[in-house]
């Protein structure tokens, strides 16, 4: 039971990965026979989640022409909401994971207001669905257990105590509800993406104003994938960042000093300044868990050739070996939208792991 139920997950991903598909093609690819792959994709087309395109060419023998299978796109939606101190931004992808709707909304997201604000958002993002949402992820700054769906503290929200989100959200939304750090949800992205099935261990360095009224206030979160799995630790705080420089009587995460800091998001030598810290920090992690990939996102896509530069130059210094480290840096394939985008591609993870299919009977 537990082979089939396997299987089922199998099946259904490779469909997702490799739109058109056939039959014969997913036996042969997953080592499977064709009478069990011919059984799963029935379920598939019973429950409304494949549907059958057009005849391939028979093979050289003759035969059965191989008919191909894509994912039905309409078959449900998946929503990701990422919250900022005075704003949230929202996607939807459908059940293939294409996106079909963004949405930014200023709106006080700090302390108190927090569950409320997330709870309109959620009416929001599911009142302008084309078709039923089956699954919506929350990527909020901060410590976040994600099994429990908690946000343990988050120094940007003003969360202070543990505050309980996925209950009363799932209960809104009425679907699974999945809680994350924001920075891992970066990660879930790329993970979720057919295109790049071999990326596996990488970093995600999301950087970020998060202000008051003012913009003086910066944020640095990492994501941590490891072989092909979100990275959390022990206590869920995998990813909080400090620099190595940084001394007491500092009031962020940097050596610099406070003032240059706060110029960062006005004054281009001061941001230089904070990503030759951060690279240093990035080039330590990439050399020490052999990571193939960083990923910047937020405000070290600003100028992101000149930040891709320092980044890959002090992956260089600090190679210890002849020859390039085989390290790319480049931006997140959602863009700009890779938060939201990827808070969606976690419920969409979860939904494909979650589906069952019925043998002899029984729905497993």
């Amino acid at each position: 039971m537990l082979d089939s139920l396997h299987n089922g997950r199998r099946v259904l991903r490779a469909i997702w990965s490799e739109p058109g598909i056939s039959r014969v093609s997913i036996a042969q690819s997953l080592e499977l026979n064709k009478s069990t792959v011919t059984k799963i994709v029935g379920e598939l087309l019973s429950d409304g989640m494949v549907v059958e395109g057009e005849s391939g060419e028979a093979g050289p023998t003759g035969g059965r022409k191989p008919v191909g299978l894509t994912l039905q796109s309409r078959y449900g939606c998946f929503a990701g909401i990422t919250v900022r101190p005075d704003c949230y931004e929202a996607a939807l992808l459908d059940f293939a994971g294409n996106p079909v709707l963004h949405m930014h909304t200023p709106r006080e997201m700090v302390g108190a207001n927090l569950l409320p604000a997330l709870l309109d958002a959620l009416d929001t993002v599911i009142a302008e669905a084309p078709v039923p949402v089956i699954g919506a992820g929350i990527g909020i700054g901060g410590i976040v257990n994600p099994d429990q769906g908690i946000l343990l503290e988050s120094i940007p929200m003003g969360i202070s105590e543990p505050l309980s989100l996925r209950g009363p959200l799932a209960e809104r939304a009425g679907c699974p509800v999945y809680i994350e750090n924001d920075a891992n949800t970066i990660c879930w992205g790329e993970l979720m993406n057919p295109a790049r099935p071999d990326l596996t261990d990488f970093v995600c360095a999301l950087g970020e104003y998060r202000f008051e009224g003012r913009k003086d206030e910066v944020s640095v979160g990492l994501g941590f994938a490891l072989a092909g799995r979100v990275h959390y630790g022990r206590e869920f705080s995998s990813g909080e960042f400090r620099s190595p420089f940084w001394e007491p009587g500092r009031a962020g995460q940097f050596g610099l000093a406070d003032d240059i800091v706060a110029q960062a998001h006005s004054n281009p030598e001061a941001l230089d300044q904070l990503v030759s810290e951060m690279a240093v920090s990035l080039a330590f992690l990439v050399n020490t868990l052999d990571l193939s990939h960083v990923f910047l996102e937020g405000f070290f896509t600003e100028s992101f050739e000149r930040n891709a530069a320092t980044v890959k130059e002090s992956l260089r210094q600090y190679w210890p070996y002849p020859g390039p480290p085989g390290c790319t840096v480049e931006r997140a394939s959602g863009g700009e939208h890779a938060l939201s985008q990827g808070a969606a591609a976690l419920a969409q993870h979860d939904y494909y792991g979650r589906f069952t299919v019925t043998v002899n009977g029984r729905h497993e």
